[in-house]
């Protein structure tokens, strides 16, 4: 037998997504030797490769395709069977595995969090933080907050609200800029982009109340992703920042900053709770879906 065990089953899927061995034994959080070993009983147990791997690449073989439909069938089975155990117990209790963005997750999950845990003291949470794409079943993920479209078939996402972004600055940049009137007045202003990486040629779309979208070439001074060090920067110098609205609102200090052209925003996105379509949902992982959903529903809006 190939795979013996439920942890083999994993590490098939796991490689096969990543094609990378640090990458996969560190989805399954299993150190890259236990990994490797694990792999190799099952290729001896085989008789074959079921990887190809050079210094610089990892690749499927022809078996291993044609054992991995066996593999998540397993994997999705045994989760079923601990959904079945589990409700046969009106208890709402167990440990749950979440994945969330890391800013949607730091902005907004810990007010909803403690609620939850002191609702459901017999549930526990491990909480993953990344912008990573995750692979639900095979990283054992019961429940996921995502941002954005789902493009992932497998998964059924439930729509609780949308995360805008818009412009802020301190009260004293304002006073030294001057009013801020229009779009037009903010191409030759100081601004913070919240983005991936400096562009070629940097720009900025508004979206005004009908949505329709502009586009403002611009020369920002600054781009980065971390929205904590743009609204630092927005509160402590001459800067206009991209902030997501729901930092700013949730932000436990005092805001000093007041949002620049309120009826324009510079980018909205839905925000979605999302599980396993094929993986029968357990009594604590309904009762986290349902929580959750109802704390945040209307987000943004």
């Amino acid at each position: 037998m190939i795979i013996a065990e439920i942890i083999d089953a994993k590490i098939l899927i796991a490689l096969e997504r990543h094609l990378n061995f640090k990458a996969a034994a560190a989805s399954l959080h299993m150190p890259a030797a236990s990994f490797s070993r694990r792999l190799q009983k099952m290729e001896e147990r085989a008789g074959v490769k079921l990887f190809t791997r050079s210094s610089r690449s990892v690749n499927t073989t022809e078996v291993v395709l044609a054992i991995l439909d066996h593999a998540r069938q397993i994997v999705e089975e045994a989760q079923s069977v601990e959904t079945i155990l589990a409700r046969t117990s009106d208890r709402i209790a167990g440990n749950l595995k979440i994945t969330a963005p890391t800013i949607l997750g730091q902005a907004l999950l810990a007010p909803a969090i403690g609620s939850f845990l002191q609702t459901y003291p017999e549930v526990n949470l491990s909480i993953d933080l990344s912008d990573r794409a995750v692979d639900f079943i095979a990283e054992g993920f019961d429940v996921g907050l995502r941002v954005g479209p789902s493009q992932d078939e497998s998964l059924i996402s439930k729509n609780i609200g949308m995360v805008t972004a818009s412009l802020y600055a301190s009260v004293s940049t304002l006073r030294s800029l001057g009013p801020i009137e229009d779009i037009g007045s903010l191409t030759d202003k100081p601004l913070a982009l919240l983005h991936h990486g400096m562009r070629s040629a940097p720009s900025l779309i508004l979206t005004d109340p009908a949505g329709e979208n502009h586009t403002i070439d611009l020369k920002p001074r600054l781009i980065a992703m971390n929205p904590w060090l743009l609204m630092a920067l927005a509160k402590s110098e001459t800067m206009i920042a991209v902030l997501p609205d729901i930092l700013v609102d949730r932000s436990t200090e005092p805001s000093s900053l007041q949002q620049i052209l309120p009826s324009y925003y510079a980018r909205s996105v839905p925000v979605s709770i999302a599980f396993p379509s094929r993986k029968l949902i357990a009594p604590h992982a309904r009762a986290f879906i349902d929580f959750m959903a109802k704390e945040l529903t209307g987000l943004g809006r």
